[in-house]
């Protein structure tokens, strides 16, 4: 996904994925850029890359309260984290509690109007980072290929407050941004 971030399997290989990620967050960082989190599920790994950072950047190098905005949507999430990761998390990132965008967003099973939504957010200024999760979210559940017409809300939500759109339905993201 090139400078739209990535996904890398912790599950299958932890200590790779640490890597891989530790080096793009440094990569991000010199280059005087902010790094944003989605957090997608419990908070252990975040706190393992943000310590990995710290232990190879130096604390005088590396400001995670500024250069670290972790997005977090789920009470499920934080309740499934350990709370010395939590806490971690907390005090060492911008950490963004939102409402769960599942709510909100309101995505019902219409594959017309959701289809139409991912054409219209692929060509949108954020496009390249709409279809990294569009690309992504199907292939990393079963049952789903590429192309199919899935939107995962919670993580869609993290990503409009990553990009500043606030909490509003698909319908009115779309009519407004797209």
């Amino acid at each position: 996904w090139d400078d739209c971030g990535g996904f890398y399997n912790a599950d299958a290989n932890y200590g790779k994925a640490l890597r891989q990620t530790a080096r793009r967050w440094k990569e991000a960082i010199r280059k005087g850029r902010n790094v944003f989190v989605k957090e997608g599920g419990p908070s252990e790994f975040t706190a393992d890359v943000i310590r990995r950072v710290y232990d190879e950047y130096g604390w005088l190098d590396f400001n995670p309260k500024c250069q670290v905005t972790v997005v977090q949507h789920s009470n499920w999430n934080e309740g499934a984290t350990t709370t010395s990761a939590l806490n971690y998390v907390k005090r060492n990132s911008n950490y963004v509690r939102i409402s769960d965008a599942n709510k909100y967003l309101k995505v019902v099973g219409d594959n017309t109007f959701i289809n139409r939504f991912k054409r219209r957010a692929s060509r949108s200024k954020f496009g390249k980072f709409w279809d990294a999760a569009f690309d992504f979210y199907p292939s990393f559940f079963s049952g789903k290929s590429k192309g199919d017409p899935v939107i995962d809300a919670s993580d869609s939500g993290e990503l409009m407050e990553i990009m500043g759109l606030g909490e509003m339905d698909l319908a009115d993201c779309m009519n407004a941004y797209f």
